[in-house]
């Protein structure tokens, strides 16, 4: 940011014409929300993350959960679907830190379950509600707000008024 610009977080303030600095992130699919996402001490690669409000929890394929990062529960957790079955148990979980193409970054518990091909980590719910992103569900397309849940804009300061066009006697 230069230093000709003023930013200014109060919504009630802002004019169409200013800028808010939001980055959209769009899914990867039509038919899911799949995000890339990198895992920096898994990989460097980008990997699908499905974010799902059916999901109560995040979770990560074990095939991209290794080991060495893995810590057993000292409880197992049902792993229990929507129609109310179990699917089994969740006995592993890994605390990793992951971000998206914007750089925004988090850490977050990830229980180790098997996902569907197509996706290697679930945002499920808890995170949702914990970070609160902006989601538009038309377009699966998905933006964070800043730390005051506002946007934030930058706006141009007004023209500073060169040597020759003041006025004599109004220097500072």
């Amino acid at each position: 940011m230069s230093r000709d610009t003023v930013v200014d977080t109060n919504v009630d303030t802002c004019t169409p014409d200013e800028l808010p600095l939001y980055a959209v992130l769009s899914s990867t699919s039509s038919a899911a929300f799949l995000l890339s996402v990198i895992v920096p001490q898994i990989s460097n690669t980008p990997v699908p993350a499905l974010v799902d409000c059916g999901a109560t929890e995040c979770f990560v394929s074990p095939d991209f959960a290794p080991l060495k990062f893995r810590s057993t529960l000292t409880r197992p957790i049902q792993l229990r679907l929507f129609d109310g079955s179990i699917a089994g148990l969740i006995t592993q979980a890994i605390d990793q830190q992951f971000r998206f193409e914007d750089d925004t970054t988090y850490t977050e518990r990830f229980y180790v379950t098997q996902l569907h091909t197509d996706a290697k980590v679930v945002l499920g719910l808890s995170w949702l509600r914990k970070h609160n992103p902006d989601i538009d569900w038309s377009t699966l397309s998905m933006r964070f707000r800043n730390s005051d849940t506002r946007p934030l804009t930058i706006k141009p300061l007004p023209a500073v008024a060169t040597d020759a066009a003041r006025p004599a006697g109004s220097y500072d």
